[in-house]
């Protein structure tokens, strides 16, 4: 008698983990994956600006404090991509930035091969490409470049 009831409690258990690991997984409406999208790519312009502002914002960074911002960029727009990658929205929605996402981790992946110092001697944005499709979700914030 004890087994069984230590049993259902277990389903008991294991029925409400599941059920509350549902709940959360709430599909946002247009509206609210725009605005945290935005608010993702925002969160991610301003340490990569503030960042950038420490280097002193004079001329392209060079050595380990180039380095160290290149890092925080390729450290923040991961983080960025990941967090897009998590929202759960509309299927039209998702399916589209799934797409983008995909372009721009093999965009950030050829970039890092190339390191700092080419990113940095260039005037182009590596990620130029994808961002008209950004600004036609509505996602201003992730469509804006980097620092300048």
């Amino acid at each position: 008698m004890r087994a069984a009831r230590w049993g259902l409690a277990m389903v008991m258990l294991a029925t409400a983990v599941v059920a509350g690991c549902q709940s959360g997984d709430t599909v946002l409406t247009q509206a609210e994956y725009v605005e945290q999208g935005n608010a993702i790519c925002t969160s991610m312009n301003e340490s990569i600006m503030a960042a950038a502002m420490e280097q002193g914002g004079e001329g392209p960074p060079s050595g380990p404090e180039g380095e160290a911002l290149f890092q925080t960029i390729m450290t923040n727009s991961e983080g960025a991509m990941d967090d897009l990658d998590a929202l759960a929205g509309p299927d039209d929605m998702n399916a589209e930035m799934d797409a983008i996402l995909a372009e721009a981790r093999t965009i950030k992946t050829a970039v890092e091969a190339e390191g700092a110092e080419p990113f940095f001697a260039s005037a182009d944005d590596p990620w130029e490409a994808i961002n008209p499709r950004f600004e036609a979700m509505g996602l201003s914030a992730c469509a804006e470049g980097g620092p300048e």
